[in-house]
């Protein structure tokens, strides 16, 4: 197995280790200690897209423990990682402990709620400034915009690690 757990908050993931999956319930969410996180969409398809990667002190996982919603991405061990699990009962301890990261992860969140409204005006202009579009063109647009609204699958690149 490539998980081994330390004791109830601390896991080890050795490389190329899935630790969450895209579009799974997933009621965790972890700080690094040590190692790196690579952060994919549509991890091991055709049209796979790494999305970011994630090193020391940063934090994963917030949209399944905060929202209570399907992982919007892949997370994958990069090499030998040190995660610290955070769920509902210990959620208050690393607020007050994290503020930083809290903060980090309150400014990401604000950052995907714009780019994806920014992203559905742009949709709904391309329906409507382009007269010459068949119907099913429209539709397949309309249907893309609106799985676009309900998965929330789409994250403010570059999302890889920044200086605090």
């Amino acid at each position: 197995m490539n998980v081994r757990s330390v004791h109830s908050k601390l896991r080890i993931y050795d490389e190329d280790t899935v630790i969450l999956r895209e579009t799974e319930q997933h009621p965790y969410m972890y700080k690094i200690l040590a190692g790196s996180v690579a952060l994919y969409i549509n991890y091991g398809q055709k049209d796979e897209y790494l999305v970011g990667i994630l090193g020391k002190s940063r934090v994963f996982g917030e949209i399944g423990l905060l929202c209570d919603k399907p992982n919007i991405y892949t997370a994958v061990a990069n090499e030998r990682t040190t995660l610290i699990t955070i769920d509902e009962r210990n959620l208050g301890d690393f607020i007050a402990g994290n503020h930083v990261e809290t903060l980090n992860i309150m400014r990401n969140m604000a950052n995907i709620i714009q780019a994806l409204r920014a992203n559905v005006s742009m949709l709904s202009m391309e329906l409507m400034s382009d007269a010459e579009l068949k119907e099913s063109r429209r539709r397949e647009i309309n249907d893309k915009m609106q799985r676009y609204i309900r998965s929330s699958l789409f994250l403010n690149p570059p999302f890889f690690d920044q200086k605090n």
